[in-house]
């Protein structure tokens, strides 16, 4: 028995105004809960933030559209009851994916930093987030730091890890891309 044309038509028009119907609902509904990408510091760089600033609470993001700062610095950040300013770069160490938060004071001192995300080398590029190398930096105020191998013999010197060089040089590249950046981030965020 051959079907009319009603009663194939009929049901497949239903069945088409049923998908249109729940596709926009779910546009609508991702749209008004998804979070926007730029401003929003991940899960590892609120875990970093927590550790680093650890009397404040919140931790609001600057605008960086109006800043001109490099495109590895993917969020200024403010914590809040303080007024020191972090950093959330993005950096190429021995491994892609390293990703550092670091904390100037408000004077432009380190107050440190926490690795984030890391794929470097068990064992050597990890050693980056180990206390010895992290130390090196913590309370200098100087506008930018050399990397080192062997003895260091001025404040901004730091001692490179032995088998973790590039590693090591993209902490101090991140380091030096927030002291650079520090100036024109502490004028806006006292807007």
């Amino acid at each position: 028995m051959k079907k009319s044309w009603k009663e194939i038509f009929f049901p497949t028009l239903a069945l088409t105004v049923v998908a249109l119907v729940v596709s926009t609902a779910l546009v609508f509904t991702y749209n008004a809960t998804k979070k926007e990408q730029v401003g929003n510091l991940s899960d590892e760089a609120t875990a970093a933030c927590e550790t680093l600033f650890a009397d404040s609470e919140t931790f609001d993001t600057l605008d960086l559209t109006e800043l001109r700062l490099d495109e590895r610095i993917q969020n200024v950040i403010l914590p809040s009851g303080s007024d020191a300013i972090g950093f959330e770069i993005e950096l190429k160490g021995y491994s892609k994916g390293l990703v550092l938060v670091i904390g100037l004071n408000a004077d432009g001192s380190v107050l440190g930093y926490e690795v984030a995300e890391s794929s470097e080398t068990p064992g050597l590029g990890t050693q980056i987030a180990e206390s010895d190398f992290k130390n090196q930096f913590t309370g200098k105020n100087v506008s930018s730091f050399t990397a080192v191998k062997g003895k260091t013999s001025a404040d901004s010197d730091i001692a490179v890890i032995s088998g973790a060089t590039i590693s090591s040089k993209a902490v101090v590249e991140g380091m030096n891309l927030a002291l650079a950046a520090y100036p024109n981030v502490k004028e806006a965020a006292s807007r």
